[in-house]
């Protein structure tokens, strides 16, 4: 009898009692200017390359996606500008496109920013109504980091070049 019962139990939790679990839910998405309020960094970019973690140990690894800004309504005022998402979206990562142009709210800290599949993210074609909401942004005009270190490589390439190119020209003269 207790066998029974426990079977019964069992099925009757099986076939009723379950209930659907999502990975990632979220609440509703709030307005643009609660977004804003909200996020660490505001900006219209284009996706330029999007990098996978060399080796995958769960559903909290993320990917870092570069963007490319056009404009900014807040935070870093960088003309490129790297953002992190969870990898998987059961985890909420959000799965941005190369080349596919976005309105990004995203939070963090500057050098380390990031979004979710609950945050608000928006393509171009579809952020008119954030547009009158936000007003224009602003052009982006400084450099960062990765661009700044990219500068001092350049000019350190251009230094070396024009050393050796002057110690041919001078043991050229010796002979």
């Amino acid at each position: 009898m207790r066998k029974i019962l426990f079977i019964t139990i069992i099925l009757a939790n099986a076939i009723w009692g379950t209930k659907t679990a999502w990975a990632c839910s979220c609440i509703e998405t709030p307005s643009p200017l609660a977004a804003k309020e909200a996020a660490t960094a505001v900006f219209t970019g284009q996706v330029e390359e999007i990098k996978m973690p060399k080796i995958l140990t769960g559903s909290t690894d993320t990917m870092t996606v570069i963007f490319s800004l056009a404009n900014t309504w807040k935070g870093p005022d960088f003309k490129t500008l790297k953002i992190h998402t969870p990898v998987s979206s059961a985890a909420c990562g959000y799965e941005f496109t190369v080349g596919e142009e976005y309105l990004v709210y995203a939070s963090g800290v500057d050098d380390f920013l990031q979004v979710g599949l609950c945050d608000r993210i928006v393509k171009i074609a579809d952020a008119s109504a954030d547009f009158d909401e936000l007003g224009h942004g602003l052009l982006p005009t400084a450099l960062n980091n990765q661009d700044h270190y990219y500068l001092a490589a350049q000019s350190l390439g251009i230094i070396i070049f024009i050393m050796v190119l002057w110690i041919i020209i001078i043991n050229k003269k010796k002979k």
